[in-house]
């Protein structure tokens, strides 16, 4: 069942923490992705779905490393990863985690994981629910394939 959530949501922590980490600013971002200041106020961070692909554009833009996204997903110290993760690192197994994963993102942004499993394979597509435009690639692959290996390290899959 999907849920239509709002298209105004929380701008992980994280995020703005893995700026530093890389050597950008909330306010150099900010600025290259013409998004207000007041997103970023350090506690609500309240953003939508275009802005929030403006700041990951930004970030590729600013960023001359073509791993920016994925080091900003790896730096994170667990305690300041989005909660989401840590649901997922007490799940039973790897499609509990996926689960719990996927359940989360869908009550905190307008992001939907489809998790489609066959035989072999499991795909795993996120979908943005209010885009009007095709997801940065900095805000696709090199999270989640980060995310997919801590849970799988953490839970002991090979």
């Amino acid at each position: 069942m999907t849920v239509k959530a709002p298209d105004r949501f929380k701008a992980a922590n994280a995020f703005w923490i893995g700026l530093f980490k890389i050597g950008l600013t909330p306010a150099a971002v900010l600025s290259q992705a013409r998004v207000p200041v007041t997103a970023y106020d350090g506690k609500k961070n309240l953003v939508t779905t275009a802005q929030f692909f403006a700041l990951w554009r930004a970030v590729g833009e600013l960023s001359s490393d073509a791993a920016a996204g994925l080091k900003i997903a790896t730096q994170i110290d667990v305690g300041n990863r989005p909660p989401s993760t840590m649901a997922a690192y007490y799940a039973r197994d790897y499609r509990d985690a996926l689960a719990r994963l996927a359940r989360f993102k869908q009550l905190c942004t307008p992001e939907e994981l489809q998790i489609k499993v066959s035989k072999d394979e499991c795909l795993i597509e996120p979908v943005w629910q209010h885009a009007q435009e095709e997801t940065p690639p900095l805000l696709t692959t090199p999270p989640l394939r980060h995310w997919l290996n801590s849970v799988a390290m953490v839970r002991g899959i090979q």
